[in-house]
């Protein structure tokens, strides 16, 4: 006797009938597929969300790095550079 409950078969047998070497195989495998999808999803997720801090750092160090360059110009530094209107 099969029953299907919310995609996932389970079967019932007599009582007292012995599980089988093919039943065993059978749900170790059905286990391992389970936890590896759940590991690929975990796995997306925590390279996005590391990828973004990693982008949003070095916005943050260059933001940084340009400020103080153009602190340690002084006050009595100008910059002049040619513009083209063509």
């Amino acid at each position: 006797m099969t029953l299907v409950l919310a995609g996932a078969e389970l079967r019932l047998r007599p009582q007292g009938g012995a599980v089988t070497m093919l039943e065993t195989t059978r749900l170790a495998l059905d286990a391992l597929r389970r936890t590896s999808c759940e590991l690929s999803y975990f796995a997306r997720g925590h390279s996005g969300v590391t990828t973004l801090v990693v982008v949003m750092s070095f916005v943050a160090g260059m933001n940084f790095y340009v400020a103080d360059r153009i602190a340690k110009l002084g006050a009595n530094v100008f910059i002049v550079d040619a513009l083209d209107h063509h």
